[in-house]
């Protein structure tokens, strides 16, 4: 997927879903009840959240750091997720990453995203041409051509559609991820979701 395939996709979308990108960063202890049953919970809690939700983001961006805390079970349970998150939504994995040896991770034999964030332009264009073929750096500002911004500040992704014009989505964070603990927690999570929406 070209940078232009991933605009082509998230432009659609966005149009089709709205602005809202779902930050997943799994945590053992604020897990709600029902998933943290599992010996490991962090596939189950992912594909309950994507199921319920997927009418309501155009993407998912996972903690990478929130994963590999559970060892070789969250790379695993990553690995499934963004395969079960990617079958029609933008998928984008958070580092953000420092240098270029990443991008064996990143296509189809890997994590099989289609976007990761970078701590600084420097090695932008290396994943522009490389596999995931799509990049947001750490920052805020002008987006260029090919290529976005993450404002962690505002938690707005930041890039241009293929006409030059200005993007801008809305990640969430921890009070939608974890708006409740019990069993109706993917229901809360979708109201919080609605909420967001309408601001």
């Amino acid at each position: 997927m070209t940078w232009t395939d991933f605009v082509t996709k998230l432009t659609h979308l966005r149009q089709e879903r709205g602005d809202l990108v779902l930050y997943l960063n799994p945590r053992p202890f604020l897990l709600p009840h029902p998933v943290q049953r599992y010996d490991d919970p962090y596939l189950p809690f992912g594909k309950a959240v994507i199921q319920a939700t997927r009418p309501f983001v155009c993407g998912y961006m996972f903690d990478f750091a929130a994963y590999l805390g559970m060892g070789a079970a969250g790379a695993v349970a990553l690995e499934r997720t963004i395969a079960y998150a990617g079958q029609d939504s933008v998928t984008i994995l958070h580092g953000p990453f420092t240098g270029t040896g990443y991008s064996a991770a990143m296509d189809t034999t890997g994590f099989g995203v289609d976007a990761l964030t970078l701590t600084t332009p420097n090695e932008l264009a290396h994943y522009l041409e490389q596999p995931p073929h799509a990049a947001f750096v750490l920052g805020a500002g002008n987006p260029p051509a090919e290529g976005g911004f993450f404002d962690l500040a505002s938690r707005h992704l930041l890039l241009r559609d293929l006409e030059g014009a200005h993007l801008t989505l809305r990640v969430t964070d921890d009070s939608v991820l974890y708006a409740g603990g019990q069993d109706d927690f993917s229901d809360k999570i979708v109201a919080a979701l609605q909420a967001m929406r309408e601001r």
